[in-house]
């Protein structure tokens, strides 16, 4: 009776037979499947029972893939759907008992779905909604087996943007780095930090003069590198890629500014002077100053970088000088008489 209770098809036909209205339903594993015209704009993905909980990489794969390749009529993958379908799912099952097909699946794709903006109705963006999935993943076994588990499903063709954020996410986690207030604790054994850590300063290191300024967002790969390697690189490396391209600047605001919605459109407002280990105010509004119109920005990477920009020049008539030239006036020179 409960895996009947778990499956769609039965869920739907019971409820109809009770006389609940149900939506139009089509069953498929054919993203390319014609869609009925009846059957409205908005969809909602659904797996059809928790079979797809416990198959191999290769079904999980699959799956995955497949939730990839559909998208809204805004042209929006359905992968986040997917996800908190996964998400409820793991809920209801009081977590994955063995979830490493899964693991191995996403860590796979993490670069794609890191990738995705939110949706209108999502309260978490792809991205975050996977990584809170790996997290209830990896609680499911002690730290070494959850260790072991990430490094194997870690591949050398991993890029450093998504090895970047398992890496801060497991280190918030064992107070290696300064919590956000969401972490359970140690997940992965320190021995597997460490390792983790290695392989994602490599990988920064490897893709710095190449792939790494492709990245969605650089605040993970800053903290990894000036947590792991040499911070004044880290800076240089912001600041060059900033200054040289204006669509990286504007992926570089989304760190140092804050965001609300209005009417469906984003506000961006200037957070303050955080962070200053990752970047230099003074050439970020630089690289601001040269490209806020630029012509082949959208709306809102001008709407980032104005925003930035307008902040960094009030910034600029606050911020103290260093200690050592506080305070500090030229004094005219002594005049001596003439022999």
């Amino acid at each position: 009776m409960t895996y009947r209770a778990e499956a769609k098809p039965w869920q739907l036909h019971v409820a109809a037979k009770l006389g609940f209205e149900v939506p139009m339903t089509v069953i498929t594993n054919d993203p390319d499947t014609p869609l009925p015209a009846g059957l409205g704009q908005r969809v909602a993905v659904k797996s059809v029972d928790t079979v797809l909980l416990r198959e191999g990489d290769r079904i999980q794969m699959s799956a995955l893939d497949r939730a990839i390749d559909m998208v809204d009529p805004n042209g929006r993958s359905l992968v986040g759907d997917y996800i908190d379908e996964l998400q409820f799912r793991q809920a209801l099952r009081n977590g994955f008992k063995s979830g490493r097909a899964m693991l191995n699946a996403f860590v796979k794709r993490a670069a794609f779905i890191q990738n995705q903006g939110e949706g209108a109705f999502a309260l978490f963006s792809p991205g975050l909604s996977m990584h809170l999935m790996l997290r209830g993943i990896l609680t499911g076994w002690n730290p070494k087996t959850a260790g072991k588990a990430l490094l194997d499903g870690v591949g050398h063709d991993t890029p450093a943007e998504v090895l970047a954020t398992l890496y801060v996410w497991r280190a918030r986690e064992s107070g290696v780095l300064p919590p956000e207030g969401s972490e359970v604790g140690e997940v992965i054994d320190k021995a597997s930090l460490k390792e983790l850590g290695r392989r994602t300063l490599m990988a920064i290191q490897a893709e710095r003069d190449a792939d790494l300024a492709g990245a969605p967002y650089y605040w993970d790969i800053m903290l990894s590198w000036t947590t792991l390697g040499i911070a004044s690189e880290a800076r240089a490396w912001l600041a060059c890629v900033g200054q040289a391209d204006p669509h990286v600047l504007a992926k570089i605001a989304k760190g140092v500014l804050a965001r609300s919605s209005d009417a469906g459109r984003n506000v961006w407002f200037f957070r303050g002077l955080h962070d200053r280990d990752f970047y230099d105010p003074v050439s970020l509004l630089a690289a601001c100053e040269v490209h806020a119109d630029a012509a082949t920005l959208d709306e809102d990477e001008k709407a980032r970088i104005i925003a930035l920009r307008d902040g960094l020049r009030e910034a600029a008539k606050t911020v103290k000088p260093p200690a050592g030239q506080r305070n500090r006036q030229a004094r005219p020179k002594r005049q001596t008489p003439d022999a």
